[in-house]
């Protein structure tokens, strides 16, 4: 009884200890994130979900193979339009082969975007702009992930956790076809 004691409390300072040190991280991460676009993360529930993506990477003591770039827009990719969030896929620093393949297949472009109510479906006007920019980023062939404000607030974790789970299966399919398109080069 008294080891199961001890052992229940040193997870629990250990807890604690994480728990503070995160804390003590998040404005940090929001920070990086705005400097890293040269645009503010504003959003408070983007600034949720960029801490939960952070938290997750923690916990796991791992960075994913993709990065989450906030607040991403450029002229040739999103034209006039800036997206809450893009998946950075990150090429593996071991792999094996041929870089210049990756002109052959495209990078994915995945996109998440949050829909707070105040700024998306208030009125008429941001419905129209909000459908124009969709449409827009659809035909530069952009994959949206989309989530309500109220999901995101409401359970963090559930949203980065698919978003993180969805980005594997774009990653999959991206290094697929790099492979194909090794095997057909050869």
């Amino acid at each position: 009884m008294q080891f199961e004691r001890n052992v229940s409390e040193y997870i629990n300072k250990r807890a604690d200890d994480v728990r503070r040190s995160f804390i003590d991280d998040a404005p940090r991460f929001i920070d990086e994130a705005s400097s890293e676009s040269g645009r503010e993360v504003v959003s408070p529930l983007e600034q949720i979900f960029m801490i939960e993506w952070r938290f997750l990477e923690y916990v796991r003591c791992c960075r994913f193979p993709f990065d989450l770039v906030a607040q991403y827009g450029n002229d040739s990719d999103t034209g006039k339009y800036f997206l809450d969030f893009q998946i950075f896929f990150l090429l593996d620093a071991d792999a094996h082969f041929d870089t210049s393949l990756l002109s052959l297949v495209n990078e994915p472009l995945l996109a998440v975007e949050i829909d707070g109510h105040e700024f998306h479906e208030k009125t008429k006007r941001q419905v129209e702009y909000h459908k124009a920019r969709e449409r827009f980023l659809v035909s530069k062939g952009w994959q949206i992930l989309r989530f309500a404000g109220t999901e995101v607030y409401k359970d963090a974790e559930k949203c980065v956790s698919e978003t993180i789970r969805v980005s594997w299966e774009v990653r999959s399919k991206y290094f697929g076809a790099l492979h194909r398109a090794s095997l057909n080069r050869d």
